[in-house]
């Protein structure tokens, strides 16, 4: 994450003016400050000569934290889901191990453990379709843009302006798609 040097002055001077803040600040901030230009030659030469396609650099903008933040997540959220991760495969028979469990339980439990799973197995290949369907779409849109936000030194073409822009306010409404945003806190009881 890079501030721009008057994003650092600014950033200095609050550690100065607050009683709280001073801890952070160190007199040799500024000698540090003072070779800003010879520590950017230093990064950008750097980041050239080691960003790699299987290992790039991301200079992520830092002058506006919630930007900041918004494109690593962004970043962190293509890098998952490139990945294409599953879950691990078992190396036991599932059938075997449910009738050596169902011969230590009584028929109530073993009762109970059936509807619950009539109950919740649904759900759970419902929410592993979304979110199979949700990595999908974030390949197609990463494997689509022309750029990549942040990547040696570069951003989106708004990048001026949403740096200088908080993003607006979201509406006391949750969001979410059907039944799986509303069950989180449900209020049901497990068992």
């Amino acid at each position: 994450m890079m501030v721009s040097h008057e994003e650092q002055g600014l950033r200095l001077m609050e550690r100065l003016d607050r009683p709280d803040k001073h801890w952070k600040y160190s007199t040799n901030d500024l000698v540090t400050r003072s070779k800003w230009d010879a520590y950017q030659a230093v990064y950008a030469d750097m980041l050239a000569k080691t960003s790699t396609d299987a290992a790039p650099w991301h200079v992520i903008p830092a002058d506006r934290k919630w930007y900041a933040r918004l494109a690593v997540t962004e970043l962190l959220t293509q890098a998952l889901a490139a990945m294409e991760l599953t879950w691990p495969r078992v190396r036991w028979q599932v059938e075997t191990q449910k009738r050596k469990l169902a011969a230590t339980m009584t028929p109530e439990t073993l009762a109970e453990a059936e509807v619950n799973a009539a109950e919740k197995v649904p759900e759970v290949r419902e929410e592993i379709a979304e979110h199979r369907d949700a990595v999908t779409e974030v390949i197609e849109l990463a494997e689509g843009d022309d750029a990549e936000p942040g990547k040696s030194g570069t951003g989106p073409s708004e990048k001026k302006d949403a740096d200088r822009t908080k993003p607006k306010k979201k509406s006391g409404k949750k969001s979410g798609k059907g039944k799986k945003a509303g069950n989180r806190k449900s209020g049901k009881k497990k068992g």
